[in-house]
């Protein structure tokens, strides 16, 4: 971040300035490489001093460009990322960055959206508290009123999109949860679950709302309107590996239910995962569904399709064979009994 090399009477002209941030940008790759080699925390460090740095040569540059404040931008995802990794102190955390967003002449910007993870509600909360405490000192001041307008901008932006951004959602919910607002955490999950009934959007209403003990109620209607998108085979409402109704039920834990909603809707892939689940406790359905899944596998051909097929026949041996000593009583019986998929 030095200039001396490339400014003329300690400033950095126009036609220089390539040239500079390429310097900057090589510091900041150096940086970002310490997080991906396991020494997160100086990479943490590291960016701190190159902020500061950057911040303080930033005077000194003729950056009409913008090649510069590019670098800047780079370098604020990097100190994100390695604080994601390093896991500071939440609430030294907070500081600093209370300290950053309240300077008016720093030329990276921060974006707490992207600190909710590091900073966790403990830290959230304590940058509330320093942006409240500098408006209150300072309720004139253009700063401190843009950042307290920008946290109530966030609750404003959720109230008013129709696809709110998940990062958005997150950190809202982080200063909830500081606030002791259980309550108003699952009111936001639930309305962005409605609009992403995703398997991430139900696990994060699941958590808030066991959080708040009131999961019991909020589990029915969020599992009807998963059934309704898979029995409708509404596309976009479908995960990965299949209908987000089968992968909610078994992140959940409920094999039974599992079972019991995967005919006619489950993916393949589901029907195995369902089968493992079960086979313990209902080895004869899980058999089925092992020599049921073989069958369109024979005709094909591949590494991947032997190893599936190898995986299943393994299983399916392992449940007849306890079958046959008595491990599993009535696999050889029932087995014939195949669930219609």
């Amino acid at each position: 971040m030095d200039i001396r090399h490339y400014g003329r009477y300690g400033y950095v002209e126009y036609a220089d300035v390539p040239g500079y941030a390429e310097q900057a940008r090589e510091a900041v790759e150096t940086i970002d490489a310490l997080v991906d080699t396991g020494h997160a925390d100086d990479a943490m460090y590291l960016a701190r001093e190159a902020v500061d740095a950057l911040a303080e040569a930033y005077g000194s540059i003729d950056d009409s460009s913008g090649y510069v404040g590019g670098v800047a931008h780079e370098l604020a995802a990097v100190h994100a990322r390695a604080c994601l990794a390093a896991r500071p102190d939440p609430r030294e955390l907070a500081d600093y960055l209370a300290g950053k967003l309240l300077a008016s002449d720093d030329v990276v910007e921060f974006d707490l959206a992207d600190y909710t993870e590091a900073l966790g509600a403990d830290g959230l909360g304590r940058v509330r508290e320093r942006i409240s405490d500098a408006w209150a000192k300072n309720p004139s001041g253009w700063l401190e009123k843009y950042l307290m307008e920008s946290l109530e901008w966030a609750e404003r932006g959720l109230r008013e999109a129709r696809q709110p951004d998940v990062r958005l959602v997150d950190y809202v919910a982080t200063r909830y949860q500081a606030d002791g607002r259980a309550a108003d955490v699952v009111d936001l999950r639930r309305n962005y679950f409605a609009t992403d009934r995703s398997l991430g959007s139900y696990r994060q209403l699941r958590e808030a709302a066991e959080h708040a003990g009131v999961w019991q109620v909020e589990r029915p209607p969020a599992l009807k309107a998963l059934r309704a998108d898979a029995t409708s085979r509404s596309a976009h409402r479908f995960g990965w590996g299949g209908p987000v109704w089968i992968e909610a039920l078994l992140d959940d834990g409920d094999i039974e239910a599992a079972w019991q909603a995967a005919p006619g809707v489950a993916s393949d892939q589901q029907w195995l995962r369902v089968a493992d689940a079960i086979a313990p406790t209902r080895p004869a359905d899980a058999l089925a569904v092992y020599l049921r899944l073989i069958e369109p596998l024979k005709s094909q051909a591949g590494d991947a399709i032997y190893q599936q097929v190898a995986r299943l026949l393994l299983s399916a041996r392992l449940l007849a064979t306890a079958g046959s000593h008595g491990g599993m009583p009535g696999v050889r019986q029932r087995a014939a009994r195949r669930p219609e998929a």
